[in-house]
């Protein structure tokens, strides 16, 4: 089979061998399943059973430092945490001993032999050693018991007892030295403060196989450890958790999706380049069972983002997963692997089939050091790897950058490039007629009877506003000029950098034509006063556009303000959807009605009739006069917001399966729905005249522009799409556990994600920011999806790769929603276990657990204007939460 060397022989900048064996010994005695230990510049190793070799890697001799005093095999060795002076430990049945490796290269060069100091006798069966953060603690591992000794003198500070099997690993935590975690035989781990010698937490069993390897991420107060069958657990250490699960996987499961994720991104990329790395090695994964024990793991310190577009961010975490077949380097925030090394793959390894390892946790040159001990043989080796080199083989490179931003213009075969619906009445005439008059041609637009400009038949046009110290006049411009101006003159002052609010700078400022219509001269959002309403809904609508910017320190909508019922029955709220302007409330009910609150849920709901199945998903139009609703009934109705008559709608005759999600989109020019294995781009139109003579003839018109189909896929499971902007981007995700994109200017289907969760998801939540809320705007290119029976996942269009993982909810049976906070740094789901979580967008744990639930928690929705949070559960209760 061909050496993975060859295979990114053709990458750009992947120079060298991967890996390269660089020190070779033949022992007298086998070093299997002996602690081995790698510093940032040694690696520690037994040689022919009683003595301790140390290698230099800076020695361009490759001359070892052997030490002696040992009578019995050295079963464990490990290095001291502090520098100066460098201490080693070295463990086994008659001696725990102690050196200093300063000390000892000056007796060699003086001739003499090296001496350690004994701080251990006749301890027993030594598995595993450790020294404590400040190198004055030795824990060491002797059968069932765990030994504190002095690291200065030899005494024994403290024994702990309580593992019923050999303790195979011990660690400390680095932020509260009185802790340690130890990992056993028996299947579990336990927590101790080694002080007071007292047993602070005991786990239960978690697999039917022993656990061998530890380790502590002080970051972010976890600690993960591994199987003999290759499962891995993750677990929190903060207080508040109690010591609470966060993650579990396969290793080689894990592996398994990344060689047909590998395969099948090669076969969509149209180059010569061949991939028979992958192939061959995923069929010999097919047709051989391999054990994947998880021998060691270490941190994988990297610092090769500058140099390669396409690695993980500088921040990203990743660590080294060592096991007898490979290495494998995992993303820590979205547990994929990033990078695979089988030791069978190259052939200028002497060892295939690794019994322990090592592995240096920071990369020096884009190098990293790991030390092995062959399985069936006495041979030690020590490799050295380049991370670049390795990481590169196995990335593709990224031809064309997606966002939902648009870069260019519509193009005329776009399906977005149409025109709107003819009226047939002298009205029409005197229209087009004025419009020629005017510098941007202005068409009619559905919602409205008199109107400025559609934007159907040309691509976004926008009008210049400007102040006194600016005469200049701009009369069309593209999105990502819009966009780019906008963030730097609104978004400086706190306002949507999507032009929603206007600048308190001096400048011009480009305000999207239909966002102008309606506005006032001195604010962006201003009341409807042609609206008949009472006189406190009036108040509460002039204090709302008011409002100050939705603020982003520390309001946390957790504090449970409202539970109330919305039926008499007990019937399921299915959808919530708050408006634009954060006044209403949405609520889709499975007795077949919709609902419309106050934001503050204290009225009586406007209740819309139609529906004859539940109501499925609802949505609101961007000028929040019109709410689009899709039942299980096959059929979509338009709703007016202000008289809750139902205008237009697709009855069962052209739908052939229910609707799983609709929405308005492209600034309310189109409605989008999916339906089995389509999703389906709508033109409609609203005629809002009154004629009472021919009332009983409808006038509202909606036709089908195009259907999209995804690739293999059966049914449609959710779909996405920006309305607040112009986006020529759409998402689906489909029951082929695949996530598509769509780009409508090029009318196809842009890019597939394959295996984005275990199954179908059942939502696509973007990031699409708020009209009260700042945000670069690279970050609504985020968005999540989630599924039953897995995590949340955080994804980037640019790069479709998953950046993280958020796990700790209970979401096994139903499809619990998400929500993204308007400031883009929270996200909130439901749970089975009838709270609501809430994720930091930088954390893969919650941060706080929502209390006040009656049963599940299937859907939650952010307000847009201010920090509140509304849930709903499956029993018809609906909660309010605000910030403390």
């Amino acid at each position: 089979m061909e050496d993975s060397e060859d295979a990114c022989s053709n990458k750009v900048g992947c120079v060298g061998n991967i890996v390269q064996e660089r020190h070779l010994i033949q022992s007298k005695e086998s070093a299997s399943h002996v602690q081995l230990a790698c510093s940032q510049h040694y690696c520690a190793f037994p040689l022919n059973g009683n003595e301790l070799c140390i290698w230099n890697t800076n020695d361009p001799f490759n001359q070892p430092l052997h030490l002696t005093g040992h009578h019995q095999s050295i079963t464990a060795v490990t290095f001291g945490n502090r520098v100066n002076p460098l201490l080693v430990c070295s463990a086994s049945c008659d001696y725990v001993i102690v050196w200093n490796l300063v000390e000892c290269g000056e007796r060699v060069l003086e001739g003499l032999t090296p001496r350690g100091d004994v701080r251990g006798t006749l301890l027993g069966m030594v598995l595993y050693v450790r020294f404590s953060p400040d190198d004055r603690i030795i824990a060491v591992c002797a059968g069932n018991k765990i030994l504190m000794l002095n690291a200065k003198f030899e005494t024994v500070l403290a024994e702990l007892k309580g593992h019923v099997g050999p303790v195979t690993a011990v660690e400390f935590c680095t932020w509260q030295t009185n802790i340690i975690i130890s990992v056993s035989e028996d299947r579990g781990f336990k927590v101790w403060d080694h002080c007071t010698g007292l047993l602070l937490y005991n786990s239960a069993v978690l697999t039917a196989y022993p656990l061998l390897s530890l380790f502590i991420d002080e970051e972010k107060e976890q600690f993960i450890t591994g199987s003999a069958d290759g499962q891995i657990w993750i677990f929190s250490l903060i207080n508040a958790h109690h010591y609470r699960c966060v993650a579990q996987f396969d290793l080689k499961k894990k592996q398994e999706i990344f060689l047909s994720k590998r395969v099948k991104l090669a076969q969509r990329i149209q180059t010569e380049e061949s991939q028979p790395f992958y192939k061959n090695d995923l069929k010999k994964e097919e047709r051989v069972e391999t054990a994947y024990p998880i021998l060691r793991i270490e941190r994988c310190a990297q610092s090769i983002n500058e140099e390669c577009e396409f690695f993980p961010a500088a921040n990203t975490r990743c660590l080294w997963i060592g096991s007898s077949t490979g290495l494998f380097i995992i993303n820590l925030d979205n547990l994929e692997l990033e990078s695979v090394l089988h030791f069978k793959d190259f052939s200028n390894l002497s060892i295939k089939v690794a019994g322990s390892c090592a592995i240096m946790n920071k990369a020096v040159n884009h190098k990293v050091f790991c030390l092995l001990t062959s399985m069936f043989g006495n041979q030690i080796a020590v490799l050295e790897i380049s991370l670049f080199a390795l990481m590169l083989s196995q990335c593709h490179d990224v031809k064309e950058t997606l966002s939902v931003i648009a870069s260019s213009c519509l193009l005329a075969t776009s399906p977005l490039y149409i025109k709107t619906f003819k009226k047939k009445n002298a009205n029409l005439a005197s229209q087009k007629k004025s419009a020629v008059k005017s510098t941007i041609k202005d068409q009619p637009l559905v919602f409205h009877d008199k109107v400025i400009s559609s934007g159907y038949a040309s691509a976004p046009q926008y009008e210049t506003v400007l102040n006194k110290s600016n005469e200049s006049r701009l009369s069309k411009i593209t999105l990502l000029t819009l966009m780019h101006i906008t963030v730097n003159k609104v978004g400086q002052t706190g306002n949507l950098s999507k032009a929603s609010g206007p600048s308190e700078k001096k400048g011009t400022l480009f305000i999207d034509t239909q966002q102008r219509r309606g506005l006032g001269k001195g604010t962006m959002f201003s009341p409807k006063t042609n609206i008949k309403t009472n006189g406190e809904r009036s108040s509460e609508s002039k204090s709302h556009y008011k409002c100050k910017n939705y603020p982003l320190e520390n309001l946390l909508p957790t504090k449970l303000s409202r539970h109330l019922s919305v039926s008499h029955t007990l019937t399921a709220i299915c959808c919530l959807q708050y408006s634009g302007d954060g006044l209403h409330l949405a609520c889709g009910l499975a007795d077949h009605s919709l609902l419309v609150f106050n934001s503050s849920l204290t009225r009586v709901p406007t209740v819309f009739q139609g529906h004859d199945g539940a109501v499925t998903s609802v949505g609101w139009s961007h000028d929040r006069k019109w709410l689009v609703s899709a039942s299980e009934d096959r059929t979509l109705r338009i709703w007016s917001v202000r008289t809750t008559e139902s205008t237009v709608f697709l009855g069962k005759d052209v739908l052939s399966k229910p609707v799983r999600v609709t929405q308005f989109y492209y600034m309310d020019a189109f409605i989008l729905l999916s339906s089995g294995s389509e999703f389906h781009l709508l033109k409609y139109h609203i005629d809002t005249d009154k004629d009472e003579i021919k009332r009983y003839k409808q006038k509202n018109k909606a036709k089908l522009v195009k259907k999209f189909s995804m690739t293999s896929a059966v049914e449609i499971t959710s779909l996405s799409a920006i309305n607040d902007f112009y986006s020529y981007i759409v998402l689906t995700t489909g029951s082929n556990k695949a996530l598509e994109v769509f780009d409508l200017n090029v009318d196809c289907s842009a890019a597939v994600i394959p295996d984005i969760h275990s199954r179908s998801a059942h939502q696509i939540c973007q990031n699409k920011g708020s009209a009260f809320a700042a945000q670069p705007f690279e970050n609504y290119d985020l968005f999540l999806t989630t599924a039953i029976g897995d995590a949340i996942k955080l994804w980037d269009l640019r790069t479709l790769r998953c950046e993280r993982r958020f796990e700790g909810h209970l979401n096994r049976c139903h499809p619990c929603a998400i929500s993204v906070s308007p400031c883009g740094r929270y996200i909130a789901c439901g749970s089975e276990d009838k709270y609501a979580y809430i994720y930091e967008m930088g954390s893969s744990t919650f941060s706080h657990k929502l209390t006040g639930h009656t049963e599940t928690v299937i859907s939650v929705a952010f307000n847009p204007s201010r920090p509140q949070l509304a849930t709903a559960t499956l029993d018809g209760k609906l909660q309010l939460f605000l910030a403390e």
